[in-house]
């Protein structure tokens, strides 16, 4: 059966899409399958759509949808049923599986995914293409009266290492690896671990972790992970790889797992040739932490700080990690000469003036490379929308008043000031970034920066690709200069 898998513009940097890598190659094992790749579509997507439908003519098109990405994925669903009703139209992501009932209610949904798909998709293939009901664990679908048959949820599935590698060749694996997205030249995103132990009030994972069964969080042996790196490095250098990027949401949870993936990655001669990034928390960062990573290549650790000020991060966003711990971490990784960063997130119901210009202090004091200041999405399902929610929104649950940024003004904040805030946070930041930068190669930076804005490339890919100017200068010049030396000195 053929099958068509999209993946949606994300109205940003474009990213891989390592959910639906996995499930695309668990899928071509039996179907005839083919990836729509939007991110660099630029504005002509629903052409595009039509393009491909009409030479490859599935009878399936799948869409991997987060909150995020979900107002455009259906509007494109909707193109679809409109221009061919006879194509099912199947939704999986984190999305559907938050709101399992409000997107299999929408009418151009004919099937849901709910949880991982790499079993689930390809058994719906299965059973259509047998002619047969597809009463799948993990499947909702519409039956042929239109009504929703709710199959039982799939458990999370506990070896992870028997799945088959992403392949990238469904991709535009060059133009990918050519944004230097990951803070180093080159990177291709790998995952040694699925899930996250911990319930951050914020985050996703402790709402799916109420909806699927089964153990959550799960870890790779260092061989299998090994194995892929050294697959696809020896497929995919000459096109462009030459970093890693690891998307775990915690990456080197378990100390005695990270000494022998490091030590291996060491003994297989892989820490010179693919330089690597993570994200973990700050209370992993220990000496021994940081010791171990830098001796095997890790060239940047982003910490999930969220905020500055104590009572925001560890009473209302749960996030039990304390001041101590994250200047303890910034310590140890500038003593190993190992880059990092923070994410923060500024825009929560609690925060205040005071709060916000307590994470500006923090990264001010501790002088990550890069600080990334997003603003606080409500998610569905999480804790922190669900002790505020009445008083965002009332009776009002418009889905698009779950991605609009930013939706609401603080309890603390009206909406302009949050917005004049974020100015400061931006200023401030760029004036970090030039700084460092003039740091980091003098002269040389400067000459970067007008090779940068004299190259009509670049301009290009501004516009197709709809990236902020600032990140995309900071990968051609601050992160490359991290390629090519340990950062000792940041």
């Amino acid at each position: 059966m053929k099958a068509l898998f999209i993946n949606p513009n994300l109205g940003g940097a474009p990213s891989l899409n390592l959910g639906l890598a996995y499930v695309i190659s668990a899928a071509q094992e039996k179907h005839e399958v083919k990836l729509l790749d939007l991110n660099f579509s630029g504005l002509n997507r629903l052409k595009l759509v039509r393009e491909e439908i009409q030479v490859f003519r599935p009878a399936v098109i799948a869409f991997s949808a987060t909150t995020f990405t979900f107002p455009e994925s259906l509007r494109i669903a909707s193109f679809i049923k409109n221009t061919f009703p006879g194509i099912l139209v199947v939704f999986g992501g984190v999305h559907p599986t938050l709101l399992a009932q409000e997107t299999i209610g929408e009418p151009a949904v004919d099937a849901i995914c709910i949880g991982e798909g790499e079993r689930s998709f390809p058994e719906y293939l299965d059973r259509l293409s047998l002619a047969q009901e597809p009463a799948v664990a993990g499947i909702w679908y519409k039956d042929k009266c239109g009504s929703v048959q709710r199959n039982e949820p799939r458990p999370f599935r506990e070896d992870i290492d028997s799945l088959a590698f992403p392949d990238w060749d469904h991709w535009e694996l060059e133009k990918y690896l050519q944004t230097n997205l990951y803070y180093l030249p080159g990177a291709l995103k790998f995952l040694a671990s699925r899930g996250c132990p911990y319930d951050c009030s914020f985050c996703s994972n402790q709402a799916i972790k109420k909806i699927i069964p089964g153990n959550y969080y799960r870890v790779r042996s260092p061989e299998a992970l090994i194995a892929e790196i050294k697959f696809n490095h020896e497929k995919y250098a000459a096109r462009g790889f030459k970093s890693i990027v690891f998307g775990d949401e915690i990456f080197g949870l378990d100390p005695r797992w990270l000494r022998e993936f490091c030590a291996s990655y060491q003994k297989e001669g892989l820490s010179y040739k693919l330089p690597w990034s993570v994200s973990t928390r700050a209370d992993l960062v220990t000496q021994e932490w940081a010791f171990t990573v830098a001796a095997a290549g890790c060239r940047m650790v982003m910490l999930g700080v969220e905020s500055g000020d104590d009572w925001i991060r560890t009473q209302v966003y749960k996030k039990e990690i304390s001041r101590e711990e994250i200047t303890s971490a910034a310590v140890n990784l500038r003593n190993q000469g190992v880059p990092f960063g923070f994410y923060l997130l500024v825009g929560c119901p609690q925060d205040s003036r005071s709060s916000i210009r307590a994470s500006l202090r923090l990264v001010q004091k501790l002088k990550p490379v890069v600080s990334h200041f997003s603003f606080y999405q409500p998610l569905p399902g999480t804790d922190l929308l669900s002790s505020v929610e009445s008083r965002l929104w009332g009776k009002h649950r418009e889905l698009d008043g779950y991605w609009n940024v930013p939706r609401i003004s603080t309890f603390n904040l009206s909406r302009a000031s949050l917005r004049r805030l974020m100015w400061v946070i931006r200023l401030t930041e760029s004036i970090r970034f030039l700084k460092l930068g003039w740091e980091l190669k003098k002269i040389i930076f400067i000459a970067d920066i007008f090779k940068y804005f004299l190259a009509p490339a670049n301009w290009k890919n501004l516009l197709l690709v709809k990236l902020h100017f600032k990140s995309d200068l900071q990968q051609k010049t601050i992160f490359k200069y991290i390629a090519q030396t340990k950062g000792a000195n940041l």
